[in-house]
C-alpha cells in the first residue's frame, strides 16, 4: 500500500513555467480592477441624532516619522533524496498548501531562518528584523551584504530522505518604504492604495506573539493562548475531547483619528475557538464517543455520526518509519471510514492482500483493533488510502469546523462569547496584554489604550397601524376564505382555530373558518395535492416541535406552490394559556405572508418611486460546496414598505453576486412597475462583500445595474446608489456614559474618527442587543451616481430596520437584506432535503436545473413574502 509520501512531497514542489504563467495572467485580470474610484467622500452627517460618547477595541498605532523598512525576500528550499535516488527540491518560503499544512510549512522556514541568524552576523547586529515565516523579511536597516546564502542539514527537518535545507536571502530592489508614507495605505480607488506598510507593520507586530511560548498563531492574524490565564472559563466537550482556547484577532487600517487627522489603527478583536486535541492517539479520540466499542461498522449510526464529527480531519502517520517524526510527519486528512484490516484489500505487486497482512509483512505491526472500522483518505492523486486509527495521530492545534459541531458545540461557544460589554471590554484588553500585541518589541511604534469618539442616536421613524375605527388592526389587513390546519392524528389542540380567527379578525382580516385536517404522521404529500386541487390559500401546520418537519413542509411548499406556516404544538399550548405575544406574532407572519401590511414606517427617506433591492449569501453550507445560495428582497411590491425575497443557485467562487445581478434586478424592477410605478431612485445592498470586493462592486456591479437600467428603455436613468455591507468585521463598539461601558442603542450610528479616510463608512447598531454585546453592521456607499447624502442613506438605514414587520422591534439588519439572508438559508435547507443540486449526465452541477425545479422563480407564491 501506498502511503501517499512521495505525491504529497511532489505537490509542494516550485510551481511549473506553465502554472506561474497563469498565476501571473490571473495578476494581471485581477489589477484591472480597483482603479476607478469610489463615490466621493463626504463630510460626516451631523444635523440628525443625540451625540453619545463611543468606546472602541481600535488602538492608535503612532510610528516615528521618517523611519526606513528595507524589504528582503527569503527563498527556503529543502531538498530530499526520491526512492530512486534522485533529488527533489521543494519550496517552503511559498507554501500554496492550506490551514494545518501551511502552517507546518512556516513553522520549517522559522527554524531554517534561526540557523541563518546563527550564521550571519549581519542578522544578529543589524535590524531588528521581522520575519513572516514565508519569504518576507523587514528590517530597520540595511543589510551590508546584497545576497546571504547558506546550507543547513541538521535539526530542521527529520524526515529520513531529508539532505539539506537552502536559505538565500536578496534585497527587494526599489522597494525602500517609510513610516511617512502613512496616507499612501488608502485611496478612493482600492487598486491604488499601497499596503506595504500596513504589511511591514503588522508583522513588526506580530513578532512578539510569535515569540511567546504560551501563544499559537493562525496565519498572521490570529493569536491564541494555548494556556488560557485570564480567568476566561474553558469549554471541554467530552465526545470528541474537543477544547476551547481565547485569542485576540488583529488588522491594520488607516483610520480617520481625530480632528480629520488620519493615522493607522490597529483592531483587536477577541476570539474563541473550538480545538481538537493535539498529538491524540485517533483511537483515543474514538473511544470518546458514546456508542463506540472496538468491532464497530462504517455503515452504523455510531459511525456516521463520528464521520460528521471528523470528516476533512488532519492526522498525523504514527508507523514504521514515520514514528516521531513529530512536524515532519506525513499528514492525511480523514474523508470516512472502510472494512476492518481483515476485509480492507487492495493490491500490491499483483497480489490482492488485507490491510492486516500489509502491515504484519512490511512493517511487523499486528493491529490490535482488527473488527474496528479502518480510516479512509484521499491522496493527492484522489486514490483513496486506508489505515488502522491506532496507527495515526490527531494534528496539533486543529480548529474544530462548524460542520464537524454535532452537538451544542456552536451554541456553547455563542454562549461563551456573548460576554456583557463591559466584560468584553475588559476581557479582550486583558487578551491583547496576555498574548503580546499591546506592546512591541522596537524603538518605531508605540501602541495606544482604545481609543474613543463620538456617535449619534437616531429617532426611530413612527409606526402606524389600522385607522381610527380600530387602531389595533393591520396597516394593510389581507382576507383568508379558504384555508386549513392540519395536526397529526391523536394530537389536534382544541380552540386553536376560534382563537386564531378571533385574533385576526381583530386585527382586521377578513377571515373564514379554517378546514381542519388530522393526517398519519408523516404523509405530507397527500395534503399539499389535496390543497392544490382545492386551491387553499394557506396550510397550518400544527405539529410537535421533537418531529423536526419544518424544513421538509417547506420543500413542499416550493414543490406544490401553496404557501404553508408551521405552529409547534408545544406554542399553540402558549396560546391556549393566554400568551398574547405569540399570538400576536403567528397572527402577524399570517398576515405578511398573505400580502398584507401590518404597519406602516413614516419614513421621508423611502418614497413610494424608491426601489430597495438587497443581496446577501448563506454563510452555511448544506449540500456541495461546489454551490452557493444567493438570497435577495426587494420593496417591489404594491407598496414601498412590502418586501418579498427569493434565492437563486449559482457556481460557488470568489464573485458570488455577479452573476445573479442582471436578472435579478430586471426581474423586481419589472415587478414593481406593474405593481406600483417606475422607480426614479435605486438602493442596492450587497451583504457579505469582503473588502477585496469593493472594487469589483463599484466597477463591475455598479455596470451590470446601469446596463440592465438601458436594457428596460434606453432612456431609463434612475439615480443609483451602491452600499456594501457586512458584520464579518473585527470592530466592537460600545457605549460610555459616565466611565460605565454598556451596549449602543438601536439607532446609534458612528461615522466619525474610526471609518475610513477615503470612503463614505458607518458604523450602525440596528437592534437592542438583549445577550452579550452589540455587533454593528459596517456599511461603506460604494457608488452612487448623484453627490453621496451620508445622512440620508444612514437614515434610510435605520428606517429599513425598523421594516420587518413580524416583530415590532427593530432588527440588526435593514428588512431588505434580512430577508435576503432569510431567503438564502431557506434555499440552503431546501438543498439538503433535496439532498443536493441536480447534477448533469458527467456529474457537473446543473445549475440551471436546480433553479428550475428547487427555486421559487416560476412559482406564484415566489412573488410574496412566503418564507415570512
Amino acid at each position: 500500500m501506498s502511503t501517499g509520501l512521495e505525491t504529497q512531497l511532489e505537490s509542494l514542489s516550485v510551481s511549473e513555467p506553465q502554472k506561474k504563467e497563469n498565476a501571473e495572467r490571473k495578476k494581471t485580470e485581477e489589477m484591472k480592477l480597483g482603479l476607478k474610484p469610489l463615490a466621493e467622500k463626504q463630510k460626516p452627517a451631523k444635523e440628525e441624532g443625540r451625540l453619545v460618547n463611543i468606546e472602541t477595541n481600535i488602538r492608535k498605532i503612532s510610528v516615528d516619522p521618517n523611519q526606513r523598512l528595507y524589504q528582503y525576500s527569503v527563498s527556503i528550499y529543502f531538498v530530499l533524496n526520491r526512492e530512486d535516488g534522485s533529488e527533489m527540491v521543494l519550496e517552503m518560503s511559498k507554501s500554496t498548501r492550506r490551514a494545518e499544512e501551511h502552517e507546518q510549512d512556516k513553522e520549517r522556514c522559522r527554524d531554517v531562518y534561526e540557523k541563518a541568524v546563527e550564521q550571519f552576523v549581519e542578522l544578529r547586529e543589524g535590524g531588528p528584523f521581522f520575519y513572516d515565516c514565508q519569504s518576507t523579511l523587514w528590517a530597520l536597516s540595511k543589510i551590508p551584504s546584497e545576497e546571504l546564502e547558506f546550507s543547513v542539514t541538521e535539526v530542521v527537518c527529520t524526515r529520513r530522505n531529508f539532505i539539506r535545507a537552502d536559505f538565500l536571502l536578496k534585497a527587494v530592489e526599489s522597494v525602500e518604504i517609510s513610516t511617512s508614507d502613512i496616507l499612501r495605505t488608502a485611496s478612493r480607488c482600492p487598486g491604488l492604495a499601497d499596503r506595504r506598510l500596513l504589511d511591514s507593520l503588522a508583522i513588526i507586530i506580530s513578532e512578539e506573539p510569535h515569540s511567546r511560548q504560551n501563544v499559537m498563531t493562525d496565519g498572521n492574524a490570529i493569536h491564541y493562548m494555548i494556556n488560557d490565564g485570564v480567568g476566561i472559563r474553558s469549554l471541554q466537550f467530552p465526545e470528541g475531547n474537543l477544547s476551547s482556547s481565547v485569542g485576540a484577532a488583529k488588522s491594520l487600517r488607516l483610520l480617520d483619528g481625530s480632528n480629520d487627522t488620519p493615522g493607522l489603527f490597529m483592531t483587536t478583536e477577541m476570539k474563541t475557538s473550538l480545538f481538537h486535541p493535539t498529538d491524540e492517539p485517533l483511537i483515543s479520540v474514538l473511544k470518546t464517543f458514546q456508542g463506540f466499542h472496538l468491532t464497530l461498522s462504517k455503515d452504523t449510526e455510531t459511525a456516521r455520526r463520528i464521520t460528521e464529527a471528523m470528516k476533512g480531519m488532519i492526522l498525523y502517520l504514527n508507523y514504521g518509519p514515520f514514528v516521531g517524526l513529530g512536524r515532519d510527519g506525513v499528514i492525511v486528512k480523514l474523508t470516512g471510514f472502510g472494512l476492518p484490516p481483515h476485509e480492507q484489500t487492495f493490491t500490491v505487486g499483483g497480489e490482492r492482500v488485507s490491510l492486516y497482512d500489509y502491515f504484519w509483512r512490511k512493517y511487523g505491526i499486528r493491529i490490535e483493533s482488527d473488527q474496528l472500522m479502518t480510516v479512509e483518505t484521499v491522496n493527492k492523486s484522489g486514490r483513496k488510502d486506508y489505515f488502522p486509527p491506532e496507527l495515526l495521530l490527531v494534528y496539533r492545534h486543529q480548529k474544530v469546523t462548524g460542520e464537524r459541531m454535532i452537538n451544542n458545540e456552536s451554541r456553547d461557544l455563542i454562549k461563551l462569547a456573548a460576554a456583557p460589554p463591559h466584560v468584553r471590554r475588559e476581557t479582550t484588553d486583558r487578551v491583547v496584554e496576555e498574548v503580546g500585541l499591546s506592546s512591541s518589541r522596537t524603538e518605531c511604534i508605540s501602541i495606544s489604550n482604545p481609543t474613543t469618539t463620538t456617535g449619534r442616536v437616531l429617532e426611530p421613524a413612527r409606526k402606524y397601524f389600522g385607522n381610527e375605527e380600530n387602531p389595533r388592526s393591520f396597516f394593510d389587513p389581507m382576507s383568508l376564505k379558504n384555508w386549513v390546519i392540519v395536526f397529526y392524528e391523536g394530537e389536534a389542540v382544541r380552540g386553536i382555530d376560534r382563537i386564531l380567527v378571533e385574533e385576526m379578525r381583530k386585527n382586521g382580516m377578513v377571515v373564514a373558518p379554517p378546514i381542519i385536517d388530522c393526517i398519519p404522521r408523516g404523509q405530507l404529500d397527500p395534503v399539499f395535492i389535496q390543497a392544490k386541487q382545492a386551491q387553499i390559500e394557506l396550510i397550518v401546520f400544527i405539529t410537535k416541535k421533537f418531529y423536526d418537519i419544518h424544513d421538509w413542509i417547506k420543500a413542499k411548499e416550493q414543490e406544490y406552490d401553496v404557501l404553508t406556516q408551521e405552529i409547534h404544538f408545544e406554542t399553540a399550548q402558549k396560546v391556549l394559556r393566554g400568551k398574547k405575544d405569540t399570538l400576536q406574532g403567528i397572527v402577524n407572519k399570517t398576515n405578511m405572508k398573505l400580502g398584507g401590511l401590518n404597519y406602516f414606517v413614516q419614513s421621508k427617506h423611502l418614497p413610494v418611486d424608491c426601489f430597495v433591492l438587497g443581496f446577501s449569501h448563506s454563510q452555511k453550507s448544506y449540500s456541495d460546496s461546489n454551490i452557493a445560495t444567493i438570497g435577495f428582497s426587494s420593496n417591489s411590491m404594491n407598496h414601498s414598505h412590502k418586501f418579498a425575497g427569493g434565492y437563486v443557485f449559482v457556481k460557488r467562487s470568489k464573485d458570488l453576486f455577479g452573476g445573479v445581478i442582471s436578472d435579478v434586478l430586471r426581474k423586481t424592477l419589472k415587478a414593481m412597475k406593474k405593481n406600483r410605478e417606475k422607480p426614479s431612485k435605486v438602493v442596492i445592498y450587497f451583504h457579505g462583500l469582503a473588502d477585496s470586493q469593493i472594487a469589483l462592486a463599484n466597477e463591475v456591479y455598479s455596470q451590470k445595474c446601469l446596463d440592465c437600467f438601458s436594457s428596460l428603455k434606453s432612456t431609463y436613468t434612475p439615480e443609483l446608489t451602491i452600499i456594501a455591507s457586512t458584520k464579518s468585521h473585527n470592530e466592537r463598539l460600545y457605549a460610555s456614559e459616565n466611565g460605565r461601558i454598556q451596549n449602543l442603542e438601536p439607532g446609534t450610528v458612528v461615522d466619525t474618527g474610526i471609518v475610513s479616510p477615503v470612503f463614505n463608512e458607518f458604523y450602525h447598531a440596528g437592534a437592542t442587543t438583549w445577550q452579550g454585546t452589540t455587533k454593528t453592521t459596517k456599511y461603506t456607499v460604494v457608488y452612487s451616481s448623484e453627490v453621496v447624502d451620508l445622512q440620508k442613506i444612514e437614515s434610510l438605514t435605520n428606517d429599513l430596520c425598523q421594516d420587518h414587520q413580524i416583530v415590532f422591534t427593530p432588527t440588526s439588519l435593514p428588512t431588505p437584506i434580512y430577508v435576503a439572508t432569510e431567503s438564502a438559508e431557506r434555499g440552503n435547507k431546501i438543498l439538503r432535503i433535496k439532498n443536493g443540486p441536480i447534477l448533469k449526465e458527467n456529474g457537473e452541477i446543473d445549475i440551471d436545473g436546480t433553479n428550475e425545479q428547487y427555486g421559487y422563480k416560476n412559482k406564484a407564491i415566489g412573488e410574496t413574502r412566503f418564507n415570512a
